[in-house]
C-alpha cells in the first residue's frame, strides 16, 4: 500500500506527525475510514449504478454534516413497521437463534490497518437511530460483540453515533453493523464510518483474577532445598508420554458406557426430535457430537425443513423444506435456482436476486404453483415473458417489480398477472414507466385483497386510475 493510500483513509492523533516514524509507539490512535465493503444483507441501488449503493460508505464522508436524501450515501430496503405487517413478512425461522434485539439489516466493513478498536464513529445523514450492534471480526470467521442496544427515535438531524464499546482481546480490521429499521418513517442513510484504535491493547486489568492466579501459583511452598532436577525429569516423562495419554482419553470416549445418552435413551425419538427443535444450530452440532443416538437425532431432515441460507448452506435441500432465503447468497445462481424449483416442490416463499430471471420466473411458474411471495427487486433481466410465467402461481400474494426495468412494456403480462393471481396482497412497481392504465385496471377488478401498491415513478397513469386503485385498497 503506498503512503498516498495512507493518508487518504488513514490518521493519527496524539501528536504524531508522521505516520511511518512513530506508528509503533503506544501512545498512537490511528483514526480511519471505511477501506472496502465486504458484505451486506441489502441496498436501496444496483450494482450498475452508484446511486444508494453499499459502496457509498467507503471512504471520508462526502455529505456530512449536511443532513437529507444525498444518492452518495448508502441505503437500505426497508423502514418502519409496516414491513413486517406484508403479507409475505417471513415467518422467524428457529427463533432460538435470535437475540431478545431483532435487525434487519447487516453490512461488514473493513479497513486498512488492525487496531484494537477504541471508537467506531458512524456519520448518520438523513433518518438516523436505527443501528442495534456493532461487532468486531477476527481472520478466522469470529465475531466479537462490541455494542449493543435498542433502535432509538432521534430528532431529525445528521448526527455521529459512537456509543462505548465492549474492551476485546484481538486486533481487528473486521467492522460489521447491524440495523432494525422499525422506528423509523423512512430510509436511513449513512455517509461513513470511522475506527478509532491503537495497537496497544487496552483491556482492563482483573485485580481480583491476578490475586488468585498468584494465590494458586503458592510460591510460599518452594523451598531452597526443593529437587528441581527430579521435577524436571517427571515432565519430560509426561511429555513422553502425551500421545499415549491422548489415545488412553480417545479409548474412553469410544467406550460402550460413552455411547448412552442418559434418560434420553428411554424416551421416544419423536419425543426427542421435539426436544432438539427448541435448539439452536450450535446447539444442534454439538448434538451431533455426542455419541451416534445424538448424530443420528440431531442430523434429522425433520429439524431443517425451513432454512435461511443466512445463518447455514445446506447441499440437498431435500423435499420437506417450505421457506427457503436466499437473499445474502452470492453463490446462487441460475442453475441453483432451477434445481431448488424442482426439487423443493413445496416451497411457499422466495427472496432471489441473480443475473437472468425469465427462466427462473418460468421455473417457478412451472414447478411451484404454492408459491406465495416473490422478489424481483431490480433484476433487469426479467421482462413480460417471465411475469406472464408467474400468473401460474395462483396463490402469490406478495410480488416486487420495482425497478425491473425489462418490464417496463409489459404486453399483456400484467392482464395475465392480474388474472391469474386474484389474491395478491402486495404489489410493488416502482419506476416502471411503461405501465399505463390499461395495465392497472385487471388489478382493481380482479385482486379485491390488495393491501400494498408502490407506483412510484411511474408516469403514464392517470390521476384517476390512482383514485380508483387507492380506493379500492382502502375499502
Amino acid at each position: 500500500m503506498s503512503s498516498e493510500g495512507l493518508v487518504s483513509n488513514c490518521s493519527l492523533i496524539g501528536g504524531f506527525d508522521s505516520y511511518e516514524e512513530n506508528y509503533d509507539s503506544d501512545d498512537v490512535v490511528l483514526e480511519q475510514f471505511v477501506l472496502d465493503v465486504l458484505d451486506f444483507s441489502s441496498q436501496y441501488g444496483s450494482d450498475i449504478s452508484i446511486s444508494y449503493t453499499a459502496y457509498n460508505i467507503s471512504g471520508k464522508p462526502s455529505k456530512f454534516p449536511d443532513y437529507g436524501d444525498f444518492p452518495q450515501t448508502f441505503v437500505m430496503r426497508t423502514y418502519g413497521k409496516w414491513w413486517n405487517e406484508a403479507p409475505s413478512c417471513p415467518l422467524s425461522i428457529m427463533p432460538q437463534n435470535n437475540g431478545t434485539i431483532q435487525s434487519q439489516d447487516y453490512i461488514d466493513i473493513s479497513f486498512e490497518q488492525e487496531v484494537y478498536p477504541e471508537a467506531v464513529c458512524i456519520y448518520e445523514t438523513y433518518n438516523p437511530g436505527s443501528v442495534v450492534r456493532i461487532w468486531a471480526g477476527n481472520n478466522e470467521g469470529h465475531w466479537r460483540l462490541l455494542w449493543e442496544g435498542e433502535p432509538q427515535i432521534v430528532e431529525h438531524g445528521p448526527r455521529i453515533f459512537s456509543p462505548k464499546l465492549k474492551k476485546i482481546d484481538f486486533m481487528t480490521c473486521l467492522i460489521r453493523l447491524e440495523f432494525d429499521h422499525s422506528q423509523l418513517d423512512y430510509y436511513t442513510e449513512l455517509d461513513a464510518v470511522k475506527l478509532s484504535g491503537s495497537r496497544t491493547p487496552n483491556l482492563p486489568l482483573d485485580l481480583n483474577n491476578i490475586s488468585t492466579q498468584v494465590k494458586d501459583l503458592k510460591l510460599n511452598t518452594i523451598t531452597n532445598d526443593m529437587d528441581m532436577s527430579s521435577a524436571l525429569t517427571s515432565l519430560s516423562l509426561l511429555a513422553q508420554h502425551y500421545n499415549a495419554l491422548l489415545e488412553d482419553i480417545n479409548q474412553e470416549i469410544e467406550s460402550p458406557s460413552s455411547h448412552t445418552s442418559g434418560p434420553f435413551d428411554d424416551l421416544p425419538d419423536e419425543t426427542v426430535l421435539r426436544i432438539f427443535s427448541y435448539l439452536d444450530l450450535t446447539s444442534l452440532c454439538r448434538c451431533v457430537r455426542v455419541n451416534k443416538h445424538f448424530n443420528r437425532l440431531a442430523s434429522d431432515t425433520m429439524l431443517y425443513t425451513a432454512i435461511n441460507l443466512k445463518v447455514i448452506f445446506i447441499k440437498n435441500c431435500g423435499k420437506q423444506i417450505t421457506h427457503l432465503q436466499l437473499d445474502c447468497c452470492k453463490y446462487i445462481d441460475n442453475d441453483c435456482i432451477k434445481q431448488i424449483s424442482e426439487s423443493c416442490r413445496n416451497l411457499k416463499g422466495s427472496c432471489v436476486n441473480v443475473a437472468s430471471m425469465d427462466e427462473v420466473a418460468q421455473a417457478l411458474g412451472t414447478y411451484n404453483r404454492e408459491l406465495i411471495s416473490v422478489d424481483f427487486w431490480k433484476t433487469y433481466s426479467l421482462t413480460p415473458v417471465g411475469v406472464k410465467a408467474l400468473s401460474n402461481c395462483s396463490k402469490l400474494e406478495e410480488v416486487d417489480f420495482g425497478w425491473c426495468l425489462g418490464v417496463s412494456i409489459p404486453g399483456d403480462s400484467m392482464v395475465a398477472l392480474a388474472n391469474g393471481c386474484r389474491g395478491l396482497r402486495k404489489l410493488f412497481m416502482a419506476a416502471l414507466r411503461g405501465i399505463t392504465d390499461r395495465d392497472m385496471y385487471p388489478f382493481i377488478n380482479n385482486c379485491p385483497r390488495l393491501q400494498q401498491v408502490d407506483l412510484l415513478g411511474i408516469r403514464s397513469i392517470t390521476p384517476q386510475v390512482c383514485l380508483r386503485f387507492f380506493r379500492s385498497v382502502l375499502a
